[in-house]
């Protein structure tokens, strides 16, 4: 039994430990990972560990204000209804909830885990048992105690099919009982419904201990623990103010992060430190901002109105970059994300791989890198991005760009440009740039005529997708990580998964990921991973183009950053805002 599944795991906690400020930004920039996979397993470490590429400077500014922009809003705070917390409003999950553990600090591989609202866990010997104990001190912001009865209810509502959880999927596939429990649908019998989920693999036998029963042993299940949309939710609260309006409104909405919604606004939304958390929060005030374009946002940020920007519109990207006015302010470092070209395999000839795949080798993704809408770190040719375990490189494999190639899959999949007729290509209107790059490529390298269909709704690009209703469609991202583990990666192609629209299915695949996926030995789940990830792209359901670069652009006294693999993308250092300052200035 791998030594993991047998260790307790404790994690204590202290203050920031302060250093001389340094007049230049340190580049973090994430190292390549080809290793063994190695799990996190919340070893002793302190959760307030600064990684900073800016450290705190001795004087600090009299206002503690952070002004931050975010891609997303949210109208709904409750935990359940949070979509994915790195690329969009659900990081703003990260300010008023904790779950039960976060990503370590640290940008680099192998990643683990640390205490957050449990301070140390224990997993049984066969894999299948996780005790988590909670703080003694952890409170909600209205004073009350976090107690393990509402995670219990907490994780119930998300597998609970008739709260249609974005992330529920997520957690009834790990808990015993949870996918019998989901597959009854929205519409079951609330009786059957209700007696199934107390079949669940949740207990609380006191206050401070939660346990959890998975329904087999997972590689991968501690990074659960880490996601805000598993954390604490007290019945009473909901019971009070009701399943779809408690989370809606300030003084209902009881939660247990570092920091509490004072105030929902039109365009804003602000957090304060929650007055009874366990540990120091630094902020004074937490002010974010939404539905400002490019421009805006940017303009907002030379102005001194806004103190983190992941930069200017596309087309000034270039000049800001050479300037050494603003590279004093950029922290950037290739982000835990891919971006790809998808097929609808439903369609003729999309049905057939060799054509996927010799529209993939079509593409010359170096070329790419120089037209791309978002700057790009590299060119990606498989599934897995630099920094995650399983990365086979920016180039190679049979993704790889190569003309002769492309024509040759053409002609063995017996079918002529000619025959193909003119493709369509959907693309979001901010990535148009994109589409007719992918669009000038097929038309030159394969003889395939190709159209673009540029929408400015991105929920009319969405609609048609779930629909089926497209040939071929951009991604602003294919995937970004939830947690820094493969199993987050290969899960989305899996033929039961909801975020899988292309509309492939391969047993093959979902045989090796299932089997990897509760492979708990590191290098077998690997080779596993490695076999699955071969196959994908040889099938080809999508076109691999590209990691994303994440550039932040901040302003100098904005110091404390407590940096993690999967900061969100528009503010480094968000899983940790607890540590973040604002400097004199």
């Amino acid at each position: 039994m791998p030594h993991f599944l047998r260790r307790s795991c404790a994690i204590t906690s202290g203050q920031t430990r302060y250093r001389a400020f340094l007049l230049a930004l340190l580049f973090v920039t994430l190292a390549a990972c080809s290793g063994s996979g190695s799990q996190s397993q919340g070893a002793n470490s302190d959760p307030n560990t600064e990684v900073s590429p800016r450290p705190t400077i001795g004087e600090l500014a009299a206002d503690q204000v952070l002004r931050v922009h975010s891609f997303g809003q949210l109208k709904n705070f409750d935990p359940a209804k949070l979509g994915a917390t790195t690329a969009g409003a659900g990081a703003l999950g990260r300010q008023y909830t904790e779950p039960l553990l976060l990503p370590r600090p640290g940008t680099a591989p192998p990643y683990r885990t640390d205490g957050a609202a449990a301070e140390k866990f224990e997993a049984s010997p066969d894999g299948l048992t996780y005790t988590f104990y909670l703080r003694a001190n952890g409170k909600y912001n209205d004073g009350q105690p976090v107690k393990a009865a509402d995670f219990v209810y907490a994780w119930r509502r998300l597998i609970d099919p008739r709260q249609a959880a974005p992330f529920g999927p997520q957690f009834a596939r790990v808990v015993k009982g949870g996918q019998a429990a989901a597959s009854l649908g929205p519409e079951a019998d609330a009786t059957a419904v209700d007696a199934s989920l107390d079949q669940l693999g949740l207990g609380a036998p006191d206050d401070r201990t939660f346990v959890v029963t998975l329904a087999q042993p997972l590689g991968y299940f501690e990074w659960i623990a880490t996601l805000a949309q598993g954390a604490p939710v007290r019945k009473d609260v909901v019971d009070r103010f009701g399943q779809d309006t408690w989370a809606t409104k300030v003084d209902s909405l009881i939660t247990n992060g570092p920091f509490k919604v004072s105030d929902i606004g039109s365009d804003t939304t602000t957090f304060v430190p929650n007055p009874n958390y366990w540990g120091p929060v630094k902020l004074q005030k937490l002010v974010a901002y939404y539905g400002l374009d490019p421009s805006a946002r940017w303009t907002k940020y030379l102005n001194g109105e806004i103190d983190i920007s992941n930069g200017p519109p596309a087309a000034s990207t270039d000049a800001v970059l050479a300037d050494p006015t603003f590279t004093k302010e950029l922290l950037k470092f290739p982000e835990l994300s891919n971006n790809w070209l998808e097929f609808n395999t439903k369609k003729p000839p999309f049905d057939n791989p060799k054509v996927r795949l010799a529209f993939a080798q079509a593409i010359d993704r170096e070329a790419y890198l120089k037209v791309a809408t978002n700057p790009m770190a590299h060119a990606l040719t498989s599934l897995i991005p630099e920094g995650i375990a399983g990365y086979q490189g920016a180039q190679g494999g049979a993704q790889q760009f190569d003309p002769a190639k492309a024509q040759a899959a053409l002609a063995a999949a017996g079918v002529t440009p000619e025959q193909i007729g003119t493709v369509d290509i959907l693309t979001f209107a901010f990535q148009e740039r994109d589409a007719v790059f992918i669009k000038d490529q097929l038309e030159k390298n394969l003889g395939v005529s190709a159209n673009v269909t540029s929408l400015s709704d991105g929920g009319a690009v969405t609609s048609r997708v779930k629909e089926g209703n497209f040939t071929l469609k951009t991604t602003f991202l294919g995937h970004a990580a939830n947690y820094p583990d493969p199993q987050d990666f290969f899960d989305v192609l899996l033929s039961s998964s909801p975020d899988n629209r292309t509309g492939w299915s391969n047993p093959d695949y979902d045989r090796l990921v299932t089997q990897a996926d509760t492979t708990v030995d590191p290098a077998a789940r690997q080779k596993l991973y490695d076999q699955a990830q071969s196959l994908l792209v040889e099938q080809a359901p999508v076109a691999f183009l590209a990691q994303p670069l994440r550039n932040y652009f901040l302003k100098p006294w904005v110091q404390g950053i407590t940096r993690t693999a999967v900061d969100s993308a528009w503010m480094p250092g968000d899983l940790y805002s607890k540590t973040l300052v604002i400097g004199k200035h």
